[in-house]
């Protein structure tokens, strides 16, 4: 099972995003063109074969598809996924196909390294204790600008609980090669940022 985010829609220009000019320096000049996010889902029993994966035709209330989702599939049901931008919220399915009764998960915490934007991050992963560890994503504070990484320990008898959040952040910007925007980003929500240091998302 991989998820993975889609962008633009059937109005989409599909050259624009490779055309600086067309589609313009900053975010909302790409938005054109890039009209919606969503997050997608495909599944292999053979994902070595590229041509085995299937997309999977996924339902649930609104927002379940938004963009950015880390899935936790159980033994059993129900399992969970985490999903959005801005806030994180917590869903869960009895069959992978269905998402429901989303509840906030990750917010952001003023005067903390993440006080406003945070991301859904990497799938949960079990540790010895039985509980879960995941990351999101987040717009670090004023005095230490760009995209940084948090982590969460989650509840293992029940992950929509929030056990253990990190005071500072796992990853940040600090190497001379990541204190920059690439150049090749200048359409990004970087530029809205104000061309602020990036570092790799933690996503995968």
């Amino acid at each position: 099972l991989m998820a993975y985010t889609a962008y633009g829609d059937g109005t989409a220009n599909p050259t624009a995003c490779s055309n600086a000019t067309a589609c313009g320096p900053t975010w909302p000049h790409c938005s054109r063109c890039c009209k919606s996010t969503k997050t997608k889902v495909v599944m292999s029993k053979t994902p070595e074969v590229a041509s085995s994966w299937v997309r999977v035709n996924r339902t649930g209330d609104v927002g379940f598809d938004a963009k950015s989702t880390a899935t936790l599939v159980r033994d059993t049901p129900p399992h969970f996924q985490w999903t959005g931008t801005g806030s994180v919220r917590s869903w869960q399915s009895n069959d992978l196909l269905h998402w429901t009764a989303a509840e906030d998960a990750i917010v952001g915490r003023p005067g903390s390294f993440d006080p406003g934007y945070c991301e859904a991050g990497a799938p949960p992963v079990r540790l010895a204790d039985g509980n879960y560890f995941t990351t999101y994503d987040t717009i670090i504070g004023s005095q230490r600008h760009g995209w940084a990484a948090g982590w969460v320990v989650l509840n293992g008898s029940n992950p929509r609980e929030v056990l253990q959040r990190g005071g500072e952040p796992l990853v940040e910007p600090t190497r001379p090669w990541e204190l920059q925007t690439p150049p090749q980003w200048n359409w990004t929500q970087a530029v809205q940022e104000g061309g602020v240091p990036m570092i790799g998302a933690t996503n995968g």
